[in-house]
Protein backbone atom coordinates (compact mmCIF):
# COMPACT_ATOMS: atom_id res chain seq x y z
CA UNK A 1 0.00 0.00 0.00
CA UNK A 2 2.82 2.39 0.83
CA UNK A 3 4.59 1.78 -2.48
CA UNK A 4 1.28 2.20 -4.31
CA UNK A 5 0.84 5.65 -2.78
CA UNK A 6 4.48 6.55 -3.39
CA UNK A 7 4.19 5.52 -7.04
CA UNK A 8 0.67 6.95 -7.55
CA UNK A 9 -0.80 3.50 -8.28
CA UNK A 10 -3.78 1.53 -7.03
CA UNK A 11 -2.99 -0.91 -4.21
CA UNK A 12 -3.05 -4.63 -5.00
CA UNK A 13 -5.90 -5.18 -2.50
CA UNK A 14 -8.72 -2.95 -1.39
CA UNK A 15 -9.15 -2.16 2.29
CA UNK A 16 -12.28 -4.34 2.30
CA UNK A 17 -10.31 -7.30 0.90
CA UNK A 18 -7.54 -6.73 3.43
CA UNK A 19 -10.02 -6.69 6.30
CA UNK A 20 -11.59 -9.94 5.11
CA UNK A 21 -8.16 -11.58 5.01
CA UNK A 22 -7.30 -10.35 8.51
CA UNK A 23 -10.62 -11.67 9.85
CA UNK A 24 -9.96 -15.03 8.20
CA UNK A 25 -6.48 -15.25 9.72
CA UNK A 26 -7.82 -14.29 13.14
CA UNK A 27 -10.51 -16.98 12.89
CA UNK A 28 -7.82 -19.53 12.02
CA UNK A 29 -5.82 -18.56 15.12
CA UNK A 30 -8.95 -18.80 17.28
CA UNK A 31 -9.76 -22.22 15.85
CA UNK A 32 -6.24 -23.42 16.54
CA UNK A 33 -6.36 -22.18 20.14
CA UNK A 34 -9.84 -23.44 20.97
CA UNK A 35 -9.99 -26.55 18.80
CA UNK A 36 -13.36 -25.38 17.51
CA UNK A 37 -14.31 -24.13 14.07
CA UNK A 38 -14.94 -20.41 13.77
CA UNK A 39 -17.40 -18.51 11.63
CA UNK A 40 -15.81 -16.12 9.16
CA UNK A 41 -17.88 -13.03 8.33
CA UNK A 42 -18.52 -12.73 4.60
CA UNK A 43 -19.07 -8.97 4.47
Amino acid sequence: AVSAVANDQDPLLTSRESLRIIRTIYACYEAAQTGKSQAIPQS
